[in-house]
């Protein structure tokens, strides 16, 4: 944003999600590491709180976020994805979404 502000998503291995964030860069390069503190991440697991993972199924969700206003508004997708124990038992559902700033 014109505000330095900057939004995007990474995969999270230890829980093979993706997972997105909003921060800021400080050195104002092209390219730099970034550490994010836990309230710079946006993700919640499911994007759906009525759709919890049926018995026998496993969830993930990955979230991705896609444009940042100067205001810190974010929209993005979150996709839930339910594997079942059966082979091939496989679904997926998606939303789009609009996060405000909470700080």
């Amino acid at each position: 944003s014109e505000n330095g502000l900057i939004t995007g998503f990474y995969w999270a291995s230890d829980t093979d999600e993706f997972k997105s964030y909003v921060t800021t860069l400080s050195q104002g390069n092209e390219f730099e590491t970034i550490t994010l503190a836990d309230d710079e991440v946006v993700f919640q697991s499911p994007c759906n709180s009525d759709m919890p993972a049926p018995p026998g199924y496993i969830l993930f969700t990955d979230m991705t976020t896609s444009q940042i206003r100067n205001d810190g508004v974010v929209v993005g997708s979150c996709v839930d994805y339910y594997f079942g124990e059966a082979p091939g038992d496989f679904t997926f559902y998606g939303y789009g979404f609009i996060a405000t700033p909470i700080k």
